[in-house]
């Protein structure tokens, strides 16, 4: 699992030199990627000190964007504001490409980190008065959990 986070952390340097369009209007508390990073050394070695897990999510919303271009409402702004509805005030959000976004889950298990992105894509799919059984299929998720 180290070896998942380190994975992470090499793509985060990659994607920094890329600039990164989020709307300014938003006040949703995003993270710069460099202090994701050291959010994210500084968790995992609480982590390791303290016996506790953490997770990371990386959501990928683009696939539901692009379906859903003609016939949603839904804009970057209402699937950035739906995410961190659902987060508490220690998990850190930062951009990790055009349209995906990394969620640093302190104290989380897989199973939990599970529910929070389950919860997120429901609160995105109730926004939409477009939306049909299949449009969880439509963001790609992923959970690292650590140890």
């Amino acid at each position: 699992m180290e070896k998942n986070y380190y994975l992470v952390l090499k793509k985060l340097k990659i994607f920094s030199s890329h600039k990164i369009h989020l709307p300014d209007t938003l006040n949703l508390n995003l993270h710069s990627q460099s202090a994701f990073q050291r959010q994210l050394l500084k968790e995992k070695r609480r982590a390791e000190r303290l016996n506790t897990k953490s997770s990371i999510l990386i959501f990928d919303y683009s696939i539901y964007l692009s379906k859903n271009e003609n016939n949603s409402n839904s804009t970057v702004e209402d699937i950035l504001s739906s995410v961190c509805i659902n987060l508490r005030d220690t998990d850190v959000v930062s951009p990790y490409n055009d349209n995906s976004i990394i969620i640093l889950l302190p104290d989380t298990d897989n199973a939990s980190a599970q529910m929070v992105s389950n919860r997120i894509v429901n609160t995105i799919i109730s926004k939409d008065m477009h939306s049909d059984e299949n449009t969880s299929e439509y963001f790609q998720l992923e959970i690292l959990s650590y140890p």
